[in-house]
């Protein structure tokens, strides 16, 4: 909980971006926040406990362009 407090205090997406649906399924979430082109976060939840494989777009939605790098910010 304190990394995922940590995020949102850091990362402007996660408290003031406008929700996007990125996918999904029974037991998984893919949305992201965005606040301009290329300034976004991506979400992605599971209930799995061995995590779930998802696919999803996030360039266009997300506003983000080839070579842009993203990190994991809860589990590394």
């Amino acid at each position: 909980v304190r990394k995922l407090g940590q995020a949102r205090r850091e990362l402007v997406a996660l408290r003031r971006g406008q929700y996007v649906t990125l996918g999904g399924g029974d037991t998984t979430l893919a949305f992201g926040r965005v606040v301009s082109p290329g300034e976004a976060a991506a979400v992605v939840l599971t209930l799995s406990p061995g995590g779930a494989p998802l696919t999803f777009p996030v360039m266009a939605p997300l506003g983000w362009v080839p070579g842009t790098v993203v990190s994991d910010r809860l589990s590394g």
